[in-house]
């Protein structure tokens, strides 16, 4: 099975950890009480494709620069980075983006990296003044449309156009 280290990085309360919630338990807690991931904390979550099994370890990393610790840290020999941003915020949020785009690259390179816009059940698909040249998708873990950001990644890590179906998202 092929494995990859992801990174899932953006400001607190954009919906990271929402994200992974979705993807490894296939559920949104409306009820949701907001608990800052402290440092990272790593997922492995396994995806069906049409070239066979992936394990992605999918990285949540801190939002809140008091619990990020060492940032950089998180970011070493990462494959893919998913940089996400709520898509009600102003562009503090875009600008924050900016940096973290440039410390993943300082820190890893030029790997793949992602724009997800979160909370798309809120705010409609729309234009943005986003600024990095980065593949953007929009997802809402609230309605389960969150297999955008993981086709990108699949199409990009693993040769040819990987496409899974959202039902075969397991743990």
């Amino acid at each position: 099975m092929n494995e990859f280290k992801v990174i899932i990085v953006g400001d607190a309360h954009v919906g990271k950890s929402a994200f992974i919630d979705r993807l490894k338990f296939n559920r949104f807690n409306k009820q949701y009480v907001y608990i800052p991931t402290l440092g990272a904390v790593v997922h492995p979550i396994r995806f069906d494709t049409t070239k066979g099994d992936v394990c992605f370890k999918m990285w949540d990393t801190a939002g809140q620069e008091i619990y990020s610790g060492l940032k950089e840290g998180y970011y070493v020999e990462a494959d893919a980075a998913i940089l996400m941003y709520d898509m009600r915020s102003d562009d503090t949020s875009y600008k924050k983006l900016n940096y973290l785009n440039k410390l993943i690259i300082k820190t890893c390179g030029n790997i793949p990296r992602y724009v997800v816009g979160c909370k798309s059940d809120i705010v409609p698909h729309g234009d943005i003044n986003l600024t990095l040249p980065l593949l953007h998708c929009t997802i809402s873990s609230l309605t389960g449309d969150v297999s955008d950001p993981i086709n990108m990644v699949l199409r990009d890590l693993i040769n040819g156009s990987l496409i899974i179906d959202p039902k075969s998202i397991t743990n």
